[in-house]
C-alpha cells in the first residue's frame, strides 16, 4: 500500500480496492452511527433488559450506569439533566462521534485513514489513556454513587 500524503497526526494509504477501505472503516462507521442514532429514534422506555447485573446483585449502580439514559438525553437535547444524571456521558458521547466521523471520512473519500506517529500510542501512552478512561469512568461512579443515583 503506498502511501498518498501524512503528517504525524494520521495518514492517508492508498489501496489497491475500495474493498479494503470498506473492510477497514465500515464496521466501525456503522456500530458508532447506531450508537448515535439509534437514541435519537427509539423510546427510553422500550429498551429490554435494562437493569445490568451488577445492581440485581448488589443494588447498587454499576460504573457504566447511566451511560445509555445519558445518549438519550444527549439525543434530546437534554444537556443539563444529562450534567446531573451521569457527566461521564458526555465524553464517551464525544469519543464514539469522533470515531464516526473518522471512519466516515474514510469511507467517503475513498482512502484508508492510519494514525500518524502522534496518535499510533506507545505502551506509556495506551496505559495512560487507559488509566484517563478508567478515571472518568470511576469519577463518575463514585459521582452517581455519592449523589445517590440509580
Amino acid at each position: 500500500m503506498g502511501r498518498v500524503a501524512g503528517n504525524r497526526l494520521f495518514r492517508l494509504g492508498q489501496p489497491g480496492r475500495y474493498r479494503e477501505v470498506v473492510r477497514a472503516h465500515l464496521p466501525l462507521a456503522a456500530l458508532t452511527g447506531l450508537m448515535l442514532v439509534v437514541p435519537a429514534l427509539v423510546d427510553p422506555a422500550r429498551i429490554p433488559l435494562r437493569t445490568c447485573l451488577f445492581r440485581l446483585l448488589t443494588g447498587r449502580s454499576c460504573p457504566f450506569c447511566g451511560l445509555t439514559r445519558g445518549f438519550h438525553g444527549i439525543a434530546a437535547g437534554e444537556f443539563a439533566a444529562v450534567a446531573r444524571a451521569c457527566p461521564a456521558a458526555f465524553a464517551v458521547y464525544v469519543g464514539v462521534a469522533l470515531l464516526f466521523v473518522w471512519h466516515t471520512a474514510g469511507l467517503l473519500c475513498r482512502v484508508r485513514l492510519e494514525r500518524g506517529e502522534l496518535l499510533r500510542p506507545g505502551r506509556a501512552l495506551r496505559v495512560g489513556g487507559g488509566i484517563a478512561a478508567g478515571a472518568v469512568i470511576l469519577a463518575n461512579w463514585v459521582y452517581r454513587l455519592a449523589a445517590g443515583l440509580h
